[in-house]
């Protein structure tokens, strides 16, 4: 009651509260007073307690694991980050435990959407979409390259390009300004053909976006993004937050972050 009375003094006066005095109070609360409450959400929530646990916290929004499979006739989505992984909830068992009421965003990170199961993974999805309305709230994030995709944002599901961060990781270090560029120009032409309507990547790769990529790209592209260096749990989390150059972007939609 606590956290929830606190919430609502926030809600009304938060522009009266110097940073001093929130420091120290619940995390959502934080956010909430500086306008990042649907922005920054915590990352990978792949299990039944970890949910409860942000849900009593109050985030409306997070990112999971999917992994899809095929057996005999049957196909379902496993919540989890790997195929190594044991155990698991189906995905129509977590979505069962998700309060639709006030979910604002989940982070779908499907690690497997190919071009054999692509029609599959869509009649899945759409599926699930008449059973709890996903396409409202949900992102459809995959390191898919095919035109396979643009039939998701046909439909008006919003999906997100896995930028492979490694690579441009590499050639920033490298300064390799040839490769970024090369790339930039490639990776406009294929988020064009899947129309998509974002880009992911780790916030490492932010100067690669910002200095080759936005210039190619359509404007109606966003950027959802994560940052490990930081953490939901630390005291100081809004001042070092803000501290980082890509905070002020208003084409940043989402920031994953640990907790």
């Amino acid at each position: 009651m606590l956290i929830a009375s606190f919430v609502l003094t926030v809600a009304c006066e938060s522009d009266a509260i110097p940073d001093e005095q929130i420091e120290h109070e619940g995390i959502v609360a934080q956010l909430r007073a500086k306008g990042l409450e649907n922005i920054v959400i915590p990352h990978r929530i792949d299990d039944f307690e970890r949910m409860k646990m942000v849900q009593q916290m109050g985030f409306t929004g997070w990112e999971l694991d999917l992994v899809f499979y095929t057996d005999s006739n049957k196909t379902y989505f496993s919540v989890k980050h790997n195929q190594d992984s044991t155990q698991a909830p189906s995905f129509e068992e977590y979505l069962g435990k998700v309060d639709f009421k006030t979910q604002k965003k989940l982070w779908l990170d499907i690690k497997n959407i190919n071009t054999s199961n692509f029609d599959k993974v869509k009649f899945h999805l759409d599926l699930l979409n008449s059973a709890f309305d996903l396409k409202d709230i949900a992102i459809i994030e995959s390191n898919n390259k095919t035109a396979q995709m643009a039939l998701f944002s046909a439909e008006k599901w919003h999906t997100a390009y896995y930028l492979p961060y490694w690579n441009i990781i590499k050639w920033i270090d490298n300064n390799d300004t040839i490769a970024q560029l090369n790339y930039a120009n490639e990776l406009s032409q294929q988020l064009q053909n899947q129309n998509s309507s974002s880009i992911s990547f780790d916030v490492l790769c932010y100067p690669f976006v910002k200095g080759f990529l936005e210039q190619k790209i359509s404007k109606d592209i966003v950027y959802h993004c994560w940052d490990l260096s930081l953490d939901l749990g630390d005291s100081n989390f809004i001042v070092k937050y803000f501290e980082k150059d890509y905070a002020s972007d208003s084409r940043i939609k989402t920031v994953l972050i640990p907790i």
